[in-house]
């Protein structure tokens, strides 16, 4: 399977992806995320009392769905969470996250072009993929300083599935292409460097390899995720059903 997203190279992201799938690595995770939930409960009734009054609608729709988008994630550090999970439907999710997190004049401007075949289905847990596409098209958006555009495609040919997304930036120098995916290597003044880590962790779990490059024949970065058809097929050998 392939993916193909974009460039900057200081996502949000956790350092430690492995350990964080293991709840039982640690007897502090179960706590910290009950504390977690807490929070997420404290932020969901603030954005109810907002969203009474018209002049906060938006921003208390926009908590809510940072709100669902932590309990996703603290959710998927359980093994019980994976599932497979319907690519479009996490590209919207994650598109609509990214506009959540972006300036809303960002978020205004920002445009984003799919294609993607009905039906394809990625292996584990949506909220990891999730992480993985929200990373990536954050980096997407943020690449380049200023409006541009983000293609994303996905469908399946020859025993595998394609999904590409690609940006309009400035692309990557050849330093960045070597080092993009270790964890503190960021070209962002205050990046942290975690994001395309996370992404490269994720991926690996998952029986895949992800590529950085730039595009051809115009400006822009992209990230080729290659996942082997068997981790799409159920122990019979038969794709998962749509």
């Amino acid at each position: 399977m392939y993916l193909i997203l974009s460039s900057s190279i200081h996502c949000a992201g956790l350092p430690n992806e492995m350990k964080i799938q293991d709840p039982h690595s640690d007897l502090r995770l179960e706590g910290l995320i009950h504390d977690l939930n807490n929070v997420f409960e404290t932020f969901s009734e603030a954005a109810e009392l907002l969203a009474g009054d018209e002049r906060w609608s938006t921003l208390a729709s926009a908590l809510q769905r940072s709100v669902a988008r932590g309990r996703r994630i603290t959710d998927s550090l359980y093994p019980a969470a994976a599932s497979a999970e319907d690519l479009e439907s996490l590209i919207e999710t994650s598109i609509e996250s990214v506009r959540d997190m972006l300036p809303r004049k960002a978020a205004a401007q920002l445009r984003v072009r799919r294609s993607v075949e009905t039906g394809l289905r990625l292996p584990g847990a949506a909220e990891a993929w999730e992480r993985v596409l929200v990373n990536l098209l954050l980096n997407a958006a943020q690449t380049g300083g200023g409006p541009g555009e983000i293609e994303v495609e996905a469908n399946s040919q020859r025993g595998q599935v394609r999904i590409t997304v690609a940006d309009s930036g400035p692309g990557l120098c050849e330093k960045s292409l070597s080092r993009v995916f270790e964890p503190g290597y960021s070209t962002r003044p205050g990046g942290r460097g975690l994001g395309l880590s996370v992404v490269e962790s994720i991926v690996r779990q998952h029986g895949g390899e992800v590529r950085a490059a730039n595009r051809e024949g115009r400006p822009g970065a992209v990230f080729t995720i290659l996942l082997p058809t068997a981790a799409l097929n159920g122990p019979a050998g038969e794709r998962n059903p749509s």
